[in-house]
C-alpha cells in the first residue's frame, strides 16, 4: 500500500507541475502574443476611440462650466471664454498626470517590495535558499522533473512571487521527508500529502480559468476567427461613430451657449488669471 501512495503522490506532484506550467505559458508566453495581434489588428481603433473619447470629455466639461455661469447670471466674455478653455485643459492635463504618476508609484512600489523580498532574511530569501538545496542542479542531476521547477523558482524569485514559491516548496518538500531515512513515512502522511497536492491544483485550475475569461486571453481563439475580427472592427467602428457625434452634438451646444465670438488673446493681468484660477478651484473644481 506505501508504494502504491508513494506513486500516487508522485503522479500528484508531477500534475501540480504541469498546471504550474500552464500557468506561466499563459503569462510569459500567450498573453503577449495575443496582446501583439489584437494590437496589429485594432491597435488604431483603439488609439482613436480614446482620443475622441477624452475630446468629448473636455467639451462636455466646458458646457457644465458654462451652464453654471449662466445660471447664475455672469455673463461670458471672450476672456471668461478663453480662461475656462484653459482652465478645462488643464484640469485633464492634470488627469493625465496623475494617472502616470499613479503607475510610476505603483511600479516603484513594486520593485521595492520586490527588493525588501529579496533581502536575505526575508520570507522568499529564506523559502528560496531552501528549494535551491533540493532542486540545484548539483543536487537533482538531470532528472526533468526537478529541472522544470527549478525554472519556475528562478522565475518566481525574480519576480518577487512568494505565493508560487511557497506553493513549490510544499509540493516538493513532501519528496525531500520522504528520502529522509530519519522520518517514517505511513500511509496516514502520504494520503495527507496527496489531498495538500490535489488542493493546490484545484485552485490553480480555478485560477486558470478565470485567466481564460478575462482579456487578453478570451481573445486567444476569436483572434483566429475572421468572422468575429470584423465583428469586432464593427463593433470599434460603432462605437467611434457615436463617439463623434457625441462630439459633434457638444460642439453645437457650445457654440448656442457661447455664440460666435471670435478667440482673442487672454490680455488679463496674472494677479486675475491667479484669481480667476482659485475662484475656480473653490467653485467649479471640488471633487475632480
Amino acid at each position: 500500500m506505501i508504494k502504491i501512495l508513494r506513486q500516487k503522490l508522485d503522479f500528484a506532484r508531477e500534475n501540480l507541475l504541469a498546471v504550474m506550467n500552464e500557468w506561466y505559458r499563459l503569462n510569459y508566453e500567450i498573453q503577449p502574443q495575443i496582446l501583439y495581434q489584437y494590437d496589429l489588428i485594432f491597435g488604431e481603433f483603439e488609439k482613436k476611440i480614446a482620443s475622441q473619447t477624452k475630446i468629448a470629455a473636455k467639451l462636455e466639461r466646458k458646457i457644465e462650466i458654462f451652464a453654471i455661469k449662466i445660471q447664475r447670471g455672469e455673463k461670458l466674455t471672450q476672456k471668461t471664454i478663453d480662461f475656462v478653455n484653459k482652465i478645462v485643459d488643464k484640469e485633464f492635463e492634470k488627469k493625465e498626470n496623475d494617472r502616470i504618476h499613479k503607475f510610476e508609484n505603483l511600479t516603484d512600489n513594486q520593485t521595492e517590495e520586490s527588493h525588501r523580498n529579496n533581502e536575505p532574511n526575508s520570507e522568499l530569501s529564506k523559502i528560496y535558499r531552501k528549494l535551491v538545496k533540493i532542486l540545484h542542479p548539483d543536487v537533482s542531476g538531470e532528472n526533468e522533473i526537478a529541472q522544470k521547477y527549478w525554472h519556475a523558482v528562478q522565475d518566481s524569485y525574480q519576480k518577487g512571487n512568494l505565493q508560487r514559491l511557497k506553493l513549490i516548496l510544499e509540493s516538493i518538500s513532501s519528496n525531500s521527508l520522504i528520502h529522509n531515512k530519519s522520518f517514517v513515512v505511513d500511509e496516514d502522511f502520504l494520503q495527507k500529502e496527496i489531498r495538500k497536492i490535489e488542493l493546490m491544483i484545484e485552485v490553480e485550475k480555478r485560477r486558470i480559468d478565470k485567466m481564460k475569461l478575462k482579456e487578453p486571453l478570451v481573445f486567444s481563439e476569436k483572434l483566429k476567427d475572421n468572422l468575429w475580427i470584423k465583428q469586432r472592427q464593427k463593433k470599434l467602428q460603432d462605437k467611434l461613430i457615436l463617439i463623434e457625434k457625441e462630439i459633434q452634438t457638444h460642439e453645437r451646444m457650445l457654440k448656442n451657449i457661447i455664440g460666435n465670438k471670435e478667440s482673442e488673446p487672454n490680455k488679463s493681468t496674472k494677479e486675475e488669471e491667479k484669481f480667476q484660477e482659485e475662484f475656480y478651484n473653490q467653485t467649479y473644481g471640488r471633487g475632480r
